[in-house]
């Protein structure tokens, strides 16, 4: 065979090869990124908060939803670290159920009236059928919160509830960026 054939056939072979495996670490790649779906039925509420990669961000949101609620989710947890995630839980309970959560944590505002009007820097509260107006947001007190409390109200962890009392938002926000 001529040389000049059998060049030509290394080459195209190499290049056949090298095309076989960048498609294959394509396929590996788009195999191990993973493919996080919101989760949006309540039914999911505990496969929601065991996803969750900061488990003590998540410790304000209740155990398991309370008889008689109706229940709104959204949730969005990050399979690896960088991802961001974001948890919002919408009950519509009763006031004193309401008013016994507002009780049991430690907010940095918590003597803001029920019902204030607020600068919200950005909330996805629509994700549970509620708009920003109707709540008010009480932002937990912790390190991350107490940083950025006034640059970015509510973020990142609270509790918002509405002007009568008849529905309690927990949220928990880590932005990726």
């Amino acid at each position: 065979m001529n040389s000049k054939i059998k060049l030509a056939l290394k080459i195209l072979l190499s290049a056949i090869i090298g095309i076989a495996i960048f498609i294959a670490l394509i396929g590996i790649a788009l195999f191990l990124i993973p493919n996080t779906e919101p989760v949006s039925k309540i039914k999911d509420y505990g496969k929601c908060l065991e996803a969750v990669l900061h488990k003590d961000k998540i410790h304000h949101f209740p155990k398991s939803i309370p008889t008689g609620a109706k229940s709104y989710l959204y949730c969005y947890p990050a399979d690896y670290e960088g991802q961001g995630e974001l948890v919002i839980l919408r009950l519509t309970t009763d006031k004193s159920y309401i008013q016994k959560e507002l009780n049991s944590h430690t907010f940095l505002n918590a003597k803001t009236p029920v019902g204030t009007v607020q600068n919200i820097y950005n909330m996805p509260t629509e994700t549970v059928g509620i708009s920003n107006e109707d709540l008010t947001f009480y932002v937990l007190k912790n390190a991350d919160n107490e940083y950025y409390y006034k640059t970015y109200f509510p973020y990142f962890t609270g509790i918002g509830v509405d002007k009568n009392m008849e529905n309690i938002v927990y949220y928990y926000i880590d932005p990726s960026d």
